[in-house]
């Protein structure tokens, strides 16, 4: 079983199409965790109104006070998922295809995945990745995302830390990502937010490198 945690802000239409995405393209393997801000309404309602159509997946829905960045969602997903061998660091811009959990879990892997967001991607790391709960426990500190960043980069870090063990393996499924940087989606208040952390965290990353990714946060798991 995958345990999908998708953090969200305000983007109902977006959030409820990665939704459909999973509902059709799921096959049995998959529960979701959705994490929204406390003042985000919108969203609120329009997960909820989605819950009561007849939803084929377990889906939860967890509101957050004040204004938590992406990592801490993430986390807090993972903190309140049930023990589930899986466990995915997704988002509300990508898309999901046929037969992406079964296909992912059939890739030989060391317990981690990264999943790809177009066929002919070749970049050092992916924008998002999928882990067993064991593999977070002993080789990310117990956490899904790294905590110390503000909203760009545990992605960069956990890809470093699993080609270190020579664990970096990428799902055979193909997972796109509708991502303003990609120009697959317009610039909205989400990506306004990460642009203003993105040279902090980046100085950030850079001095962990350094340090060799110390474990120096709470485990979540």
């Amino acid at each position: 079983m995958i345990n999908v945690i998708i953090p969200t802000l305000g983007r109902p239409h977006r959030l409820i199409s990665t939704l459909q995405g999973l509902k059709e393209n799921s096959k049995g393997l998959v529960e979701v965790i959705i994490i929204a801000d406390e003042k985000d309404r919108e969203t609120i309602e329009a997960v909820c109104n989605y819950g009561s159509t007849g939803v084929t997946i377990p889906l939860e829905l967890r509101v957050l006070k004040g204004h938590p960045t992406p990592i801490e969602k993430w986390n807090h997903g993972a903190r309140n998922a049930k023990d589930v061998e899986w466990i995915m660091l997704a988002a509300d811009d990508i898309v999901f295809t046929h037969k992406w959990d079964i296909i992912s879990v059939a890739t030989p892997n060391y317990g981690f995945l990264a999943l790809r967001d177009s066929p002919t991607s070749e970049k050092h790391f992916e924008p998002h990745y999928m882990a067993t709960r064991d593999w977070l426990r002993t080789n990310n500190g117990g956490v899904l995302a790294c905590p110390h960043y503000k909203h760009w980069c545990p992605d960069v870090e956990i890809a470093d830390r699993a080609r270190a063990l020579g664990h970096y393996v990428v799902s055979e499924a193909i997972i796109p990502h509708n991502h303003v940087i990609f120009e697959t989606a317009s610039n909205d208040a989400t990506y306004e937010k990460g642009k203003a952390h993105y040279a902090e965290d980046l100085a950030l990353l850079h001095k962990r490198q350094i340090q060799g990714y110390l474990n120096d946060f709470e485990s979540y798991l």
